[in-house]
């Protein structure tokens, strides 16, 4: 739903989706070089919609990432004494 977002997430979500084939298709001719993808998936279309699906992935594990790194840091603050 776009209701409700701040405009900036809108506009994120629009581009983001708009950029998706482009970036499958990217990583799905990457995968062409890899004789065992290309033995598995013949079809340029399948090895686009895998490039796809593992594009997500990366992004996803690296937002994972990004929110473990801020909770550690937000962790181990600690308070200095001001002289």
């Amino acid at each position: 739903m776009l209701i409700g977002r701040d405009t900036r997430d809108v506009g994120i979500t629009v581009v983001g989706a708009l950029l998706w084939p482009a970036i499958g298709s990217m990583i799905g001719s990457c995968l062409y070089h890899m004789k065992v993808v290309r033995r598995i998936f013949p079809e340029p279309f399948h090895r686009n919609v895998l490039g796809g699906c593992l594009f997500v992935i990366a992004k996803d594990i690296a937002n994972l990432m990004y929110r473990y790194e801020k909770v550690r840091q937000k962790q181990s603050r600690r308070i200095q004494e001001y002289r």
